[in-house]
């Protein structure tokens, strides 16, 4: 279904409730309690961790390679939303990639360190604490792209490229695929051993499936170890 492109000079309210409509709502995530935000509310600030630090995460500026234009409409879209800042947190121990280097309406911010340095609770601590009362949003980057690819062609677009990871794969690496996936497709005839686990994100905060189970929807990577 096509909802049609849209205007970013709509007013905030109806500028979520057509977000809402087209299916890229649950990409925003509130914080505190890790749920899908209300659209109904406003928010202090709006986080995305351009970044993860978790073991074998994928590389957000490799997976999102070209999708520049689209990102920068999520930003712009995100902006809109909130009487506060969009911030994009940025690994500041490297080079930034070109999808985040130029985007506007939002201010970047540098993080390094080890884990969970890409976490974006830890960055919203350091940034812009949440006391009691307050509201912020978060989004994936993932979920920027998604958001912009409503904004600019009026699609719900569920593909992403994912990281295969794990000492238990014979091939590691990158896959384009969508929401939602059957993982067998990436794991069957790909393992080294019969005695694996499986699971859709990653070894820290991921969740353990079936070597038939599905990609979850806020996850970027399979991981597969003993």
């Amino acid at each position: 279904e096509n909802f049609g492109k849209i205007d970013l000079n709509l007013d905030r309210d109806a500028l979520a409730a057509k977000l809402a409509s087209t299916g890229v709502w649950p990409n925003i995530i509130q914080r505190p309690f890790g749920i899908v935000a209300n659209p109904s509310d406003s928010p202090k600030a709006i986080f995305v961790s351009a970044f993860d630090t978790h073991p074998l995460a994928p590389d957000f500026g490799f997976a999102l390679k070209g999708e520049e234009k689209y990102f920068q409409a999520g930003i712009d879209a995100l902006a809109k939303l909130t009487k506060g800042k969009v911030h994009l947190n940025v690994d500041g121990s490297k080079a930034v990639p070109a999808v985040f280097s130029g985007v506007k309406n939002a201010q970047i911010n540098q993080f390094s360190g080890p884990h969970p340095a890409g976490n974006v609770g830890t960055q919203i601590h350091h940034l812009d604490p949440i006391n009691k009362g307050d509201i912020a949003w978060t989004v994936s980057p993932f979920g920027v792209v998604q958001i912009g690819k409503a904004v600019l062609e009026g699609v719900y677009d569920s593909s992403k490229m994912i990281a295969l990871t794990g000492s238990e794969l014979t091939k590691t690496g990158y896959v384009k695929t969508y929401v939602g996936a059957n993982v067998s497709s990436f794991v069957k005839g790909n393992l080294n051993s019969g005695h694996v686990r499986v699971i859709s994100g990653n070894v820290l905060t991921g969740e353990k499936i079936n070597p038939d189970g599905f990609l979850g929807f806020y996850q970027n990577q399979i991981t597969v170890i003993p």
